[in-house]
């Protein structure tokens, strides 16, 4: 009797290939992962963000490693508020610090794991909410944007922001489709977020918001008792430092806000239209284009009301609030306004484009489909060509300096919000240990 001969190569090809076949999305996503990773870790060096908060937080490092110690209170909240946020985010970044010996390159390599991390927090959501398709989409668009690219740089805790937004959505969404559960999983990304930025106070406003529909829900109040604990766990190091200065962080908040708070009038609303969807603007990224900032999550709204009946509640709602909180918050502060104090509707931003785009690629007729594609690839191309061609730091010259300085005994003074003199106490620092000149 012959035996059949085996051909064991050529099966574990073809369950490769079965595999990739099954899996050809996410393999896509993996692809395009390798060129974000590219575009967020390439010359970290001569492209280093080293300034104000950058500097600040570099010593702060120093204190928490070499002197031990150990911060209650993060960056101040803005300018010169007298509040904080929570120090999570120093925490985090120590041990990127220790790992680097205490360089500053620490904070740019920290930015773009985190960036990575929102990445897949990215197409865990537009996958788990719109499919594969617009999962792909959503990332080719959040690998490419150079805005994307810029802010996923910069070492400071705004870069915590697309990240807890995404989560802050999902959770949300799963919540109002009666996962009451999640609303752990939200207390906890919240409660974080208030270690990263002071517009963490619109998702508290967007939750009581949305209490009357997570109440509605079965066991909707009993998982939001649960997860209160969760929520107040993260704010302990600023409660002990309330009482620890006598509330004086506290009251130097309610101070703030009494000088800066002027109230909801709807002139400055109309005034800060363009803001509330200033991200579109952003990533559209082409000035010709800038126009659609406004029509596009219009258009977005449509579609979502017709084509999405299993879930376009839940959708509409939290799309309306990730734009609509941010800009009437705002609306109510008299005080200096930065871009990136929207920067929660990035991620919402990428996904409705994505979404659009989709509508496109699937129409009957190919062409406007096969036209968005070439445009694509134009837009990807003009995007990284304007990262790529962007001015170099003065990192190099910034050490430079500081090497110089030690080499030749001479000190250089502190000097609060100057590169050179953290530089200089690093090299010394590794003189001391033997480990000077690099």
């Amino acid at each position: 009797m012959k035996h059949k001969k085996l051909s064991f190569p050529n099966t574990i090809i073809q369950r490769s290939i079965f595999w990739i076949n099954r899996h050809r999305w996410f393999c896509v996503a993996c692809i395009l992962f390798l060129i974000f990773m590219f575009l967020r870790f390439f010359d970290l060096e001569t492209r280093a963000v080293f300034g104000f908060d950058q500097i600040t937080n570099s010593w702060v490092m120093k204190n928490m490693i070499l002197d031990g110690k150990r911060p209650l209170l993060g960056m101040v909240a803005k300018g010169n508020s007298g509040f904080y946020i929570g120090p999570a985010y120093y925490y985090l970044l120590s041990v990127f610090y220790w790992f680097f010996d205490l360089d500053p390159i620490a904070g740019m390599v920290f930015a773009g794991v985190v960036s990575c991390v929102t990445f897949w927090v990215l197409y865990m959501v537009a996958n788990r909410i719109f499919g594969d398709h617009i999962a792909v989409i959503s990332l080719f668009i959040y690998t490419c944007s150079c805005a994307v690219i810029e802010s996923n740089r910069i070492p400071w805790p705004v870069v915590f922001i697309p990240l807890t937004s995404l989560l802050t959505f999902f959770c949300l969404y799963r919540v109002l489709q009666g996962k009451t559960r999640y609303l752990i999983l939200l207390a906890t990304v919240i409660g974080f977020a208030f270690h990263t930025h002071f517009t963490a106070v619109y998702y508290v406003v967007i939750v009581l918001l949305c209490a009357p529909f997570i109440f509605a829900k079965k066991n909707g109040l009993k998982h939001s008792v649960i997860a209160t604990p969760f929520f107040l766990f993260w704010l302990i190091p600023n409660i002990i430092s309330e009482f620890q200065t006598h509330f004086g962080y506290g009251n130097n908040m309610a101070g703030y806000l009494q000088t800066y708070f002027h109230g909801f009038h709807l002139v400055r609303v109309s005034q800060l239209i363009n803001d509330a969807v200033i991200e579109f603007e952003a990533v559209l990224f082409f000035k010709q284009l800038r126009f659609l900032h406004i029509i596009i999550p219009i258009i977005f709204i449509l579609l979502v009301s017709l084509y999405e009946k299993g879930k376009r509640s839940a959708v509409l709602l939290l799309f309306f609030l990730w734009i609509i909180i941010p800009w009437f918050v705002m609306a109510t502060y008299r005080g200096e306004i930065s871009d990136y104090y929207f920067i929660i509707t990035q991620p919402i931003a990428v996904i409705t484009l994505a979404y659009l785009s989709y509508w496109i690629i699937r129409l009957p007729c190919y062409i406007p489909g096969i036209a968005l594609c070439i445009f694509g690839l134009y837009w990807a191309s003009a995007n990284i060509q304007r990262y790529l061609t962007t001015s170099f730091s003065k990192m190099s010259e910034y050490r430079e300096t500081a090497k110089k300085a030690v080499r030749e005994n001479r000190k250089i003074e502190f000097s609060e919000w100057v590169p050179e003199p953290y530089l200089y106490e690093l090299y010394l620092h590794r003189k001391r240990q033997g480990k000077f000149p690099d």
